[in-house]
């Protein structure tokens, strides 16, 4: 009999929801843990436990005998679990982003195994570690970033699954035949290179490969981190709702109808071949306003225009533990930048208003802010602040249309008083 990989030595186990255990081979597990000991028979050829709920302690021992063999798992904590997935800027070593971590509390992470690849760190992967520079080359630097940031303003332990493969298309992130039977599967020729290029973008592949390997192990949230590979202009607009195909999906098989989703929408990035860059962080943003708890954190300000892996992960990290803290933990932190909800006439001008801004609005450099008429030709256009409101106008537009940053290499230059930059939109009369 196995213990399944993800259970071991240093995890960090879901506080306050029941503890699962299980993995394969015939015979009998008994599992002990503080005070506890649950028997389980295998059944065709796998066993499961269930645990009670704990609050938040530790380190602790657990004990499993699978058939007579003793396995001692020790330095256990009990806190709160993150499922950290996406492509190559989730799976972006804390090695290559070239900035170190803080000190922290008790930080944990978990790699998993790529489902493809033959890329596997026997040093690093399918093991808990501690989120530490001496793990950098193997470990993701948003995950290790944001359990180290949440951590230590929490002081809770915080564990990271870390669950990501390059140049992945959502839809290898879904069931094969939720996928095929939803209706949203484009033509591979509609599809971006990276659909065909890559083995494991074949529906349902690497939620076969490797989210099962962790499904359904309890969870805090999910961190989504990806977009990138499905930038054709042909399918962006498809994203959001293969997104939300997706978080229905997984909200179903961990039986957590309300289990919270915090997208980082894509930074800028400035691809002459592909117009599609606007429509996917559109679509991110739609996601976040129309499916239930779901949140997205704002990165127009830490890109690299040339570089679709910008090295800045420790901003997109510290997003993310805002989003944490105000989500989960209710704080009343902002976690992103302003977001237009709204655009009226008023004394010849358009009037923008902002959610995300309990303040005034401020320009740290030149708006990309453009305006059109019913032609749909479009002009750089005026603008002024006022207060929480965007003025903008042309002299010889009647506008019908505003977009900021709504193009392929635009740095975003509009900010709430927190500091945090607003989402590229275009809105429309």
């Amino acid at each position: 009999m196995e213990l399944a990989k993800v259970f071991a030595s240093h995890m960090v186990i879901q506080r306050n929801q029941r503890i699962l255990i299980w993995g394969s081979g015939d015979g009998v597990a008994v599992v002990s843990f503080l005070g506890e000991s649950v028997t389980a028979s295998s059944q065709n050829g796998v066993w499961q436990i269930v645990l009670s709920s704990h609050p938040t302690g530790g380190p602790y021992t657990m004990t499993c005998n699978l058939d007579g063999n003793i396995l001692e798992l020790d330095d256990i904590y009990l806190g709160d679990v993150y499922l950290a997935a996406g492509q190559s800027n989730m799976a972006f070593t804390l090695k290559e982003s070239e900035q170190k971590l803080e000190p922290s509390g008790i930080a944990r992470i978990y790699t998993v195994k790529k489902g493809y690849e033959n890329d596997f760190r026997p040093e690093t992967d399918e093991q808990w570690l501690v989120c530490s520079d001496e793990n950098a080359h193997g470990i993701s630097a948003v995950g290790a970033q944001f359990a180290c940031a949440l951590s230590k303003e929490q002081n809770v332990p915080i564990g990271i699954i870390s669950c990501n493969q390059g140049a992945s298309c959502i839809e290898s992130w879904i069931p094969e035949e939720v996928v095929e039977q939803s209706g949203l599967l484009m033509p591979i020729t509609k599809r971006h290179d990276d659909a065909s290029n890559y083995p494991f973008n074949g529906s349902g592949y690497l939620f076969c490969h490797m989210m099962k390997d962790i499904i359904p192990l309890p969870i805090t949230a999910v961190l989504w981190y990806q977009g990138e590979s499905n930038r054709k202009d042909s399918e962006a607009n498809n994203y959001k709702n293969l997104l939300e195909l997706m978080i229905r999906n997984w909200r179903t098989l961990w039986n957590r109808s309300d289990l919270p989703f915090f997208i980082v929408q894509l930074a800028a990035f400035d691809e002459d071949s592909c117009a599609a860059w606007q429509l996917i962080r559109e679509q991110q943003l739609i996601a976040a306003q129309t499916i239930s708890n779901v949140s997205m954190v704002t990165t127009g300000d830490c890109g690299e225009l040339d570089q679709i892996h910008p090295k800045d992960k420790k901003t997109v990290a510290y997003r993310l533990s805002l989003c944490a803290r105000n989500k989960i933990y209710g704080e009343k932190v902002e976690y992103c930048g302003p977001i237009c909800t709204s655009m009226k006439a008023e004394n010849g001008k358009m009037v923008l208003s902002f959610a995300h801004c309990n303040g005034n609005l401020t320009v740290k450099a030149p708006l990309n802010l453009q305006i059109a008429g019913e032609d749909g030709v479009f002009q750089n256009a005026e603008y002024a602040i006022n207060g929480n409101q965007l003025l903008v106008w042309h002299q010889n537009i009647s506008p019908y249309e505003v977009r900021l940053c709504f193009c392929n290499g635009a740095e975003m230059g509009l900010f709430n008083q927190e500091g945090l930059p607003a989402s590229p939109f275009r809105i429309f009369r």
